[in-house]
C-alpha cells in the first residue's frame, strides 16, 4: 500500500491534492487546513500503520482522558482518517472494495473505543460490575454489525448507528 507521502505527490486532472479537494470538496478542503501538518508529520506511513497508531493511542487514552475528552480525540480520529481514506480514493484511485474495507475497518475501531469508554462510565457509576481491565468481556453487552458495517462495505456517507 502507497504512503502518505507518495498520495501527496500525485497530481489528479493536473491538480494537486490541495488545488483538486479546494475545487471539488469543501469539506476536505477544510480538513486538509485543520489537519495538514499532522498529515505532513505521518507521511511516511500507510493507512494500516496509521490504524495501528490510532488504536494504540485510543487505547491508552481509554483509561487517562475524561469521557469528553476522549469523545473529541474520536472525532479528531475520524476525520483524519476520512482525509487519508479520501487521498487513496482521489489520488491512488484504489478500488471501491479496498476503499469502503478502508471506511469499515476505522469504524470498527471506532466502535470498539466507544463501547469501551461506554463501559468505563458504567463502571465508575456502579451500573456494570467489571474491571477496568475487562472492559469487553463479561458485561452481557454486544455490538452486532449489521448491514454494511457488518459486510464491510461502508462508504462516506454512511451512519453506523
Amino acid at each position: 500500500m502507497l504512503k502518505i507521502h507518495e498520495l501527496l505527490t500525485v497530481k489528479k486532472s493536473g491538480l494537486s491534492y490541495q488545488e483538486y479537494f479546494k475545487k471539488y470538496s469543501p469539506y476536505l478542503a477544510d480538513l486538509i487546513i485543520k489537519h495538514n501538518s499532522w498529515l505532513c508529520d505521518n507521511a511516511d506511513k500507510d493507512f494500516d500503520e496509521l490504524l495501528n497508531a490510532f488504536e494504540q493511542l485510543l487505547n491508552i487514552s481509554l483509561l487517562d482522558s475524561t469521557h469528553d475528552s476522549l469523545m473529541s480525540l474520536l472525532r479528531v480520529i475520524k476525520a483524519r482518517s476520512s482525509l487519508v481514506i479520501a487521498l487513496y480514493d482521489v489520488m491512488a484511485g484504489l478500488d471501491v472494495s479496498e476503499i469502503t474495507m478502508m471506511l469499515s475497518k476505522t469504524a470498527d475501531i471506532l466502535i470498539k473505543i466507544a463501547f469501551k469508554a461506554g463501559c468505563i462510565e458504567w463502571i465508575k457509576r456502579g451500573k456494570l460490575p467489571l474491571s477496568f481491565d475487562r472492559l469487553d468481556a463479561g458485561s452481557g453487552l454486544i455490538i452486532v454489525g449489521m448491514g454494511k458495517l457488518g459486510a464491510f462495505e461502508l462508504n462516506f456517507s454512511s451512519d453506523i448507528d
